[in-house]
């Protein structure tokens, strides 16, 4: 009996390989696909600001694929998710806002909602460039009626007029001078987000984190003109 263990041998090998490249290009496949289904139009309701000006911006969820998913947002870390930068690249630090505050562990502070195959949901974030150049985000659960207000701006440095929705939690960008500036939103949830734990006090539609979407996806980038406050132009 003649054995051909070498060429056998070979074909194991090659079915192995062949099996493996197929899992592997099916496995980019659907990653393709996850990212795509989701796509997010980030839109500024003016593209020139000057400092003690508000700006509203809008983010547009959208989804392209043919199952439903869902969408995790902050509702107390306003502005996590944004990218800033100067004309050229040069990042701004993402900074916490006037407000500290620490979830509980395992807690995130914000909401699901759930988006259908074609659905599109859009949220608002609040926005002040103040004297500073820093771009303020105002956030829910702010010192808004507290009857110490003007104690808290004067222990942070704030003047008596700066307004109180954005002495909160939001987070701050300090641009510190006047200039072109981008902004995108950047969208990432991974498996370790289906973990949390999301308040109590929300409905419990909004609290499901059933069919979590997972991936990244970025919107596209939309330019600010920041002007001098002393110049008319």
């Amino acid at each position: 009996m003649i054995r051909h263990t070498g060429i056998f041998s070979g074909i194991v090998l090659l079915c192995v390989f062949a099996l493996a490249t197929g899992s592997r290009t099916e496995g980019a496949k659907q990653s393709t696909e996850s990212i795509n289904n989701l796509q997010i139009h980030l839109s500024l309701d003016k593209p020139v600001c000057r400092p003690g000006e508000e700006i509203a911006l809008t983010v547009e969820f959208a989804n392209r694929g043919a199952k439903p998913f869902r969408v995790l947002v902050h509702d107390v870390f306003i502005g996590e998710e944004l990218e800033v930068k100067r004309q050229g690249g040069e990042s701004i630090p993402r900074q916490s806002g006037f407000i500290w505050h620490s979830p509980k562990v395992n807690h995130f502070p914000g909401r699901t909602f759930a988006l259908a195959p074609g659905e599109q949901k859009t949220i608002s974030l609040e926005a002040r460039l103040d004297l500073q150049y820093r771009l303020v985000f105002a956030a829910p659960g702010g010192r808004e009626n507290n009857p110490d207000m003007q104690k808290v701006k004067a222990r942070l440095g704030l003047p008596d007029g700066y307004p109180d929705k954005y002495v909160s939690r939001g987070r701050v960008f300090p641009l510190e001078k006047p200039g072109l500036y981008e902004i995108r939103f950047v969208y990432e949830r991974t498996e370790a987000d289906r973990q949390w734990n999301l308040p109590g006090n929300l409905p419990q539609a909004e609290r499901s984190l059933d069919h979590l979407w997972l991936g990244k996806a970025a919107s596209n980038t939309i330019a600010v003109e920041v002007k001098d406050l002393c110049r008319g132009d």
